[in-house]
């Protein structure tokens, strides 16, 4: 070739850009190499960037979050600038600089680096850009918040009064209602009926329903706090009740018009001073109130009154028997169980819990012992009503029967009215008082208070107790007790008492010679003005604004004081001086930094609670020789009190989220230690000193270092019952069970505690290290027959997760129910080799994410015959069309031994698949009970069928296909059809998507007419940000959408025809999307159902829009948003199952 030929094309390049220096032209030729190295580099730091960021998106849904579109925006525009980079760096592309490869093509490595110069900065600049301060926005307040009730439907006198109220809050003269009645006669029952009744108001009466308990000492902070969290609104720190005040009514004036269900209001309420805009301030809030005082309400300027009756003889008659059962039948019992019905004189409360007390009583001797009993009590206070409620309450009171029970009953009256009483603060006030001592240690008597929770929630006397895990648990044996039950966790169980059954069992307890004080809530700011406090066993002053003790008090009596949520900075020095027996102290949630020489006067306490203290001195702690439980949970410990280790009688000690620098020589001295809970840990001194404590049933800790997996131990826990232990860096995946190792694992042998932990875990979490190249490592020390759930993740060197070559038994992981595989970098596989038939028998869940090397997963997959949930997310590299994931030519895979021929290498004990590189076919179904399919952030993904390689999922219920980037179609026909229990199907970004159901040659006359009708079974169809989506199925054909109740569609702007008609769709609820101008614009085949719907504003901030269907047919209603907003339902539990309003 000439030189000219040569030249030419940069001479020619180099005239075009005359305005850039000549260097930087000769540079790209000079270059080219670095350059497009550079731009690799790049690329590379964007995909890691990218895949950062995804996670962080997936996180955020699992918070019920919306992801910012912005953020949506950059992932979409990464994506394709990642895709353009690749093509113009790719492997290959360098044959291209050479002409007819010998002589090198000037122009096009001309033109190659200079593309990669641009490119590289236009990724410098996205990457720029992906350093977001946040991904997502919280998701705005709903209009109601559902309260569970147990209203009671049908009954006249109940019908009046909501028909009653109904009438008045849509009346828009009427700005302030009344509801009246005695304690237990229904009202916060009615309340709870009608703020859920308008969550389905086809009206749209209200923009924001809000309700909230008064109570009988009102806090006005927290109202405050609970009006704003339902506008979504937070105030700054340390506002002023002022300011806050002044912000709420602000805010609310936005929101026109609102309700207020105000419950429980004991005293003329200043609306204003909570910052409740009313009357010419707003026009648009009403206000309902609830009282037994009927004249509040003429201070308060109410215009309607609705005064609560009670049921008549023959609802309590009915109401009595649902809640005693079919043994009113008996004619020996019908008699006297209708004169107890008639003795509860008309007021519910009395006759659920009368009725409860009695459920499937059957002895004749009891029903007349409980008719004297009603009739006989002495009544506390005056009015025919009031005594029978508490003549009712008494009866259920007495028929506990023992004492243990009782007093259980009487410790959740100290909490203050309408308090959450949390199991674990109950259950450690009864083990210092005794009451729930039984043998066996803590666990059992942390079991006995579990069962006591059980009897008063089927008595009816307390409420809303987490009661289906408790009956699970006591069915089964102690070892499977949830010690996220025991002791206190993000999902603790907690416990309600009316008030009225609190008032009436704090007046039983002082009768009863109980000796309680109870003046808990009140909002007091000095300790009570009382003559003389001897009497008093128990003082309960908790959640008051006490800021300052006596100097002295006698209580020679007392055994449980609790002090809890005042601001109490300093105690006096004699302040315990005179307090001999007591035995349980709470003084948590104080500013308290010292103990008072005093305190070493309690030598009979048992169970002293300090948490969320900051404490410089807890000197006097030692001389507390008779202590058992100790809390210190959220403590600031600084120094550490060292006079802990004389507690020799210790139980349970409590340190989670506490600041612990624990010196040497504390716990080896805590022999009888039997729970130990703490935060983060460094010294190894500690942590062989915890391995010694030989009673321990419940331990809890993280140690960052992994040394201690190499620490042997003597005789290392062998009682241990329940354990969550972590040993590593912070670990991104949490179960929430009883026998939990998280550990940084490698091919390190592990010390022998280790090894007796992994024998008894149920549940694993497992961070791969050095050296763990598959999962079939491990299994010398995993107990794979206890082994329930299992999660490993993080591992760099793992290409394999399992590898059949490796002898890797039949029998392992029997019991293995869930399986989690995340963040491996470099996996390639899930499986390798062939798999033995019947492995992994009993799972029902695989979780598989990030892991951007992993092809398809289908060898494995076609042999999990129980598995119920699939889900498959941000795996850049997972296709349809690759080779199966066993196949062992793999060139990259030299991590493996070179015998992959070797078939003798498996362990033989049970039939293997043929040789992993089928295709499928095979005598049984693939995946057969799979119930719920969820592929996510799959960008090379082209086909859902390509996954499972089966014909039919028969079973499958829910299907979530979620930014899938080529996918043209959903589903081919054929494969669609055996879908004929689906009930959920959501689709969303996936850019490229065209139809969802493309024709395989299935469409003959007899498919299409089983095609129709396989969505029959489908309630809820989502489609969002389909751009190209312009049909569901090539043929105009009518779908049998006939159980489909919400359909939600946004920005499908190429929809537009819907494949249904008014008959096809007969429960459909509600139709939404986010433009009317879209839904305004749709082919109908059936001109008719456009003509029965009927469009109303909502008077929304979003213009939405109701199309409300008229006549006697069933409701149709569509919902138009102009601005896009992911819905609530599409984020709940990750794409989870919407809660329906209700039809029109």
């Amino acid at each position: 070739m000439a030189a000219t030929d040569i030249l030419m094309p940069i001479v020619t390049e180099a005239g075009k850009s005359l305005s850039d220096p000549v260097w930087r032209q000769v540079g790209y030729l000079v270059h080219c190499k670095r350059n497009i190295e550079n731009l690799r580099h790049q690329v590379a730091g964007l995909e890691a960037k990218k895949t950062d960021v995804q996670c962080l998106v997936e996180e955020s849904i699992r918070r019920l979050e919306e992801p910012k579109r912005e953020v949506q925006q950059w992932l979409e525009t990464v994506s394709s600038e990642e895709a353009a980079a690749k093509e113009l760096v790719g492997e290959g592309n360098e044959a291209k600089w050479w002409i007819k490869g010998c002589c090198l093509d000037w122009k096009v490595r001309y033109k190659i680096s200079k593309q990669a110069v641009q490119k590289t900065l236009v990724i410098k600049e996205l990457l720029e850009k992906g350093n977001f301060d946040s991904v997502s926005l919280a998701r705005p307040p709903p209009v109601v918040v559902p309260t569970p009730t147990e209203y009671v439907e049908g009954f006249k006198s109940v019908e009046w009064a909501m028909d009653r109220l109904m009438k008045a809050v849509s009346n828009e003269v009427v700005k302030i209602i009344g509801v009246c009645g005695m304690g237990g006669i229904g009202k916060t029952t009615l309340m709870k009926k009608l703020n859920n009744q308008l969550q389905g108001d086809p009206d749209q009466l209200f923009k924001k329903v809000i309700m909230v308990t008064v109570s009988s000492n009102p806090d006005i902070q927290k109202i405050q706090d609970e009006i704003a969290q339902r506008l979504g609104l937070e105030f700054k720190p340390g506002s002023s009740h002022f300011v806050r005040s002044a912000a709420l009514s602000e805010r609310l004036k936005e929101e026109e018009p609102f309700l207020f269900i105000l419950d429980d209001i004991w005293n003329k309420l200043d609306l204003s001073d909570i910052g409740i805009p009313i009357g010419s301030d707003h026009k648009g809030c009403k206000i309902v109130l609830t009282t037994r005082m009927e004249n509040i309400f003429r201070e308060m300027g109410t215009q309607v009154i609705i005064r609560m009756q009670e049921l008549s003889d023959e609802e309590s008659w009915v109401l009595f028997k649902e809640k005693v059962g079919d043994v009113v039948e008996i004619p020996t019992l019908r008699t006297v169980a209708k004169q107890i019905s008639r003795e509860c004189k008309g007021l519910p409360l009395a006759i659920v819990i009368v009725g409860s007390s009695l459920r499937m009583e059957k002895r004749r001797l009891i029903w007349d012992d409980a008719l004297s009993a009603l009739q006989n009590t002495i009544p506390y206070e005056s009015g025919e009503y009031a005594s029978s409620l508490i003549s009712s309450l008494r009866f259920s009171y007495d028929f506990l029967q023992h004492e243990d029970i009782k007093s259980f009953f009487r410790f959740c009256s100290l909490f203050p009215e309408d308090h959450k009483i949390f199991y674990h603060n109950v259950f450690l006030y009864g083990i210092g008082e005794g009451f729930l001592k039984v043998g066996g240690g803590l666990l059992n008597c942390i079991k006995r208070g579990m069962a006591l929770v059980v009897k008063l929630q089927d008595s009816s006397l307390l409420m809303e107790g987490r009661q289906e895990e408790l009956v699970s648990i006591l069915d089964s044996s102690v070892s499977s007790l949830d010690s996220s039950l025991l002791f206190k966790g993000p999902n603790e169980g907690f416990l309600k008492m009316h008030d009225v059954v609190r008032d009436v069992t704090i007046s039983i307890a002082k009768k009863d010679g109980h000796g309680v004080y109870v003046k808990s809530g009140l909002g007091l700011k000095e300790w009570p003005d009382c003559d003389s406090m001897e009497e008093y066993r128990v003082i309960s002053l908790m959640h008051n604004d006490i800021r300052k003790l006596p100097n002295e008090i006698v209580c020679p009596n007392l055994r449980t004081l609790l002090l809890q949520g005042n601001k109490l900075k300093l105690i006096p020095d004699n302040f315990f001086e005179n307090m001999p027996s007591l035995q349980v102290l709470d003084l948590s949630e104080n500013s308290i930094e010292t103990l008072p020489s005093s305190f070493s006067c309690l030598t009979n306490l048992r169970t002293l609670c300090l948490v969320n203290c900051k404490f410089r001195d807890m000197s006097p702690l030692g001389a507390l020789k008779k202590l058992e439980i100790l809390s210190l949970s959220g403590c600031t410990l600084t120094p550490f009190p060292k006079e802990i280790s004389e507690l020799t009688r210790l139980k349970m000690l409590d340190l989670t989220e506490s600041t612990v620098g624990m010196p040497s020589g504390v716990l080896s001295k805590l022999e009888h230690l039997e729970v130990l809970l703490i935060g983060s840990l460094e010294s190894t001194f500690v942590f062989t000193e915890i391995a010694s404590l030989h009673r321990l049933d419940v331990v809890s800790f993280h140690f960052r270092d992994d040394a201690i997996l190499f620490q042997h131990v003597v005789d290392p826990w062998k009682n241990v019952k329940f354990f969550n232990i972590k040993v590593g860096p912070d670990f991104s995946f949490k179960f929430k069970g009883d026998a939990q190792l998280s550990l940084l694992i490698s091919n390190r042998p592990l010390a022998n505690w280790v090894k007796v932990l992994l024998e008894r875990s149920e549940e694993l979490v497992l961070k791969g290290g050095e050296g763990v190249k598959s999962i079939g490592q491990l299994l010398d020390v995993v107990n794979s027959q206890c082994l329930k759930r299992l999660c490993f993740e993080g591992s760099k060197e793992m290409k394999c997760f399992i590898d059949f070559l490796e002898r890797v038994s039949q029998r392992a992981f029997p019991n293995l129910s869930e399986l989690y595989i995340r963040d491996i970098t470099n996996l390639k596989k899930l499986c390798r080799g062939p798999v033995p038939s019947g492995f992994f028998p009993n799972l029902i869940r695989l979780d598989v994410g990030n892991c951007h090397k992993l092809s398809n997963p289908y060898t494995l997959l076609r042999e999990l015959h129980t598995l119920e949930t699939l889900r498959i997310s941000l795996c850049n590299n997972l296709e349809d069309d690759n080779d199966d994931d066993d196949d062992d030519d793999d060139d990259d895979d030299d991590d493996v031994d070179d015998d992959d021929d070797d078939e003798d290498a498996y362990d033989g004990d049970g039939d293997s698949n043929s040789d992993g590189d089928g295709d499928g076919d095979g005598d049984g179904d693939i995946l057969p009970e799979l119930c719920h399919l969820s592929l996510q952030y799959l960008p090379k993904l082209a086909s859902i069928c390509g996954v499972t390689r089966t014909p039919s999922l028969k079973n499958l219920r829910k299907l979530e296909i979620v930014g899938c980037k080529i996918l043209k179609s959903l589903l081919l026909m054929s494969f669609a059809c055996g879908l004929k229990q689906l009930d959920r199907l959501v689709v969303y970004n996936c850019e490229n998507m065209e139809e969802l159901f493309e024709d395989d040659g299935y469409e003959t006359e007899e498919g299409l007419a089983m095609f129709k009708s396989v969505f029959s079974n489908l309630r809820e169809l989502h489609l969002y940000d389909l751009p190209k989506l312009s049909r569901f199925f090539q043929s105009k054909i009518t779908f049998d959408f006939l159980s489909l109740e919400n359909l939600y569609i946004g920005n499908c702007d190429k929809l537009k025809r819907l494949p249904f008609d008014a008959q096809s769709v007969p429960n459909l609820l509600k139709i939404e999307c986010y433009s009317n101008e879209w839904f305004s614009h749709l082919e109908w085949d059936d001109e008719s159902i456009a003509a029965l719907l009927k469009s109303s504003p909502s008077g929304s901030p979003h213009d939405m829009y109701y199309y409300v269907r008229e006549g006697d047919h069933a409701c149709l209603y569509l919902v138009c948003h102009c601005e896009l907003r992911i819905s609530e339902e599409l984020h709940r539990n990750n794409l989870g199952r919407y809660k329906l309003t209700g039809k029109l």
